[in-house]
C-alpha cells in the first residue's frame, strides 16, 4: 500500500509540473503556433484580465470567426504576463475547408496586420494556467458549447470529434416537406445583408447558405447556418434572413410550416 501511495504522489508531482504555465518558455510551448480562439469573442485589440482570467473592463464582442488569435511574443514581468500577437479570422470554402487568415487594420485593401496585446495580472501568482484556460479555447470543439444557437447545427456536425446526431439544433421540429400537394412559400420581402467591416477590409466575398423554417404566418424561424463563409458574414446573413417575409407554404389551401434554404451572397465591387 505504501508503494502505491508513493507512486500516486509522484505522478501528481509530475503532472503538476508538466501543466504549470509559469515561465515564458512554458507559455510559448503551450500557445505558440496553436489555433487559439478568444472564449469571450472579444473584439478590442488591447485586453486585460485578472488572476481568474476575467476581463477587467467591458469589451466589445463579435463573431467567433473574427476573434481568433495568433501569438507572436510572450513576456513576464514579476507576476504580470503579456502576450503580443495578431488578430486572426476564420474563412470557410464552399466544400467546408476552413482557413485562418490574418486580420488587417487601415481600411479596404490594407495589408497592415491587426496587432493585439493581452495582459494578465497574476496578483502574486506566476502560474498562469488558470487564466490561460479561461481566456483561450485551443480547439473549435472546445468552443462549440459557447457558440450561438444558429451555429450549433453546423458546429455539431463539423467541429466535434464525435458529432451529435445529425447536427440539427431543432431535432424535434418536423416541418412539412415541399412537394406534391404542398406548394412552396413565396418570397414577399428580402433584405440585403450588411457587409462586415473585417471582410470588407480583406476584400473577401462569397456566399453563405442559411436554413430556416417558414411559419404559417410567413415569418422565418429556426434559422441556422448550413454552409458558412466566415469573417463575420454568417451573422450578417442570419440577421438579414430573419427580416425576410413570405407568403406561407400551403397544403390544400391551408398554411403549413416548411423548411427552406436561402443562399445569401456577399460581393465587393
Amino acid at each position: 500500500m505504501k508503494m502505491v501511495v508513493a507512486m500516486v504522489l509522484a505522478l501528481g508531482v509530475l503532472c503538476g509540473g508538466a501543466t504549470a504555465q509559469s515561465t515564458e518558455a512554458e507559455i510559448s510551448a503551450r500557445l505558440m503556433g496553436k489555433p487559439l480562439q478568444l472564449r469571450g469573442f472579444w473584439m478590442d485589440d488591447k485586453l486585460k484580465f485578472d488572476a481568474a482570467g476575467t476581463p477587467v473592463d467591458v469589451y466589445k464582442t463579435g463573431p467567433f470567426t473574427t476573434s481568433a488569435f495568433e501569438l507572436k511574443k510572450v513576456s513576464i514581468s514579476g507576476d504580470r504576463l503579456k502576450l503580443e500577437g495578431i488578430r486572426v479570422g476564420l474563412t470557410f470554402s464552399r466544400d467546408g475547408r476552413m482557413a485562418r487568415v490574418p486580420m488587417v487594420k487601415g481600411g479596404f485593401g490594407s495589408s497592415r496586420p491587426e496587432k493585439m496585446t493581452i495582459e494578465v495580472d497574476g496578483h502574486g501568482n506566476r502560474d498562469f494556467t488558470k487564466e490561460l484556460d479561461a481566456i483561450f479555447a485551443e480547439t473549435l470543439e472546445d468552443l462549440t458549447p459557447s457558440l450561438p444557437d444558429y451555429w450549433q447545427h453546423y458546429a455539431n456536425g463539423h467541429f466535434l470529434a464525435w458529432p451529435k446526431g445529425d447536427g440539427s439544433a431543432v431535432p424535434n421540429a418536423k416541418p412539412t416537406k415541399i412537394g406534391g400537394t404542398v406548394k412552396p412559400p413565396r418570397l414577399l420581402k428580402s433584405v440585403d445583408p450588411a457587409f462586415d467591416a473585417a471582410a470588407r477590409d480583406l476584400k473577401y466575398s462569397g456566399d453563405a447558405l442559411v436554413r430556416l423554417h417558414v411559419e404559417t404566418d410567413g415569418t422565418p424561424s429556426h434559422i441556422m447556418i448550413d454552409r458558412p463563409i466566415g469573417l463575420g458574414l454568417d451573422e450578417q446573413a442570419v440577421a438579414a434572413v430573419a427580416r425576410y417575409r413570405f407568403a406561407p407554404a400551403t397544403r390544400d389551401g391551408e398554411p403549413v410550416v416548411v423548411e427552406l434554404s436561402v443562399d445569401v451572397n456577399f460581393q465587393i465591387f
